[in-house]
C-alpha cells in the first residue's frame, strides 16, 4: 500500500500481486496483478477533517445512559457474555 501525499491531493494506492507461478516467466500474462486506486482532493479532505474535528470525543448521550442504568439498579451484568468476550479476545 502507498500513500503519496503531493499538494492539495492524497492518493491512496494498494497493490495485489497473485501468487508466482512454478514455471518460468512467459510474458506480462505470467503475473495477475489488480491495482486500486483512489484520489482525495483538497475540497474532500477538508470535508473529511472538519467531520473528524465535530466528532465529539467522548459521546456523552452514551455515558449520561449508562450512568442512569448504574444509578437506578437498571443496569445488569451479564457473566456470560463476558465470558464469551474474554475468549474471544484470548483471555489477556
Amino acid at each position: 500500500m502507498k500513500i503519496e501525499l503531493s499538494g492539495a491531493t492524497a492518493v491512496l494506492e494498494a497493490v495485489e500481486r497473485g501468487p508466482k507461478q512454478a514455471t518460468a516467466p512467459t510474458g506480462p500474462s505470467s503475473q495477475s496483478v489488480s491495482e486500486d486506486r483512489t484520489t482525495f482532493h483538497s475540497g474532500s479532505m477538508q470535508s473529511l477533517v472538519g467531520q473528524a474535528l465535530a466528532t465529539p470525543e467522548v459521546r456523552q448521550d452514551k455515558v449520561d445512559a449508562l450512568r442512569a442504568a448504574v444509578s437506578s439498579g437498571q443496569y445488569e451484568i451479564d457473566p456470560e457474555k463476558i465470558v464469551a468476550g474474554l475468549i474471544a479476545e484470548g483471555g489477556d
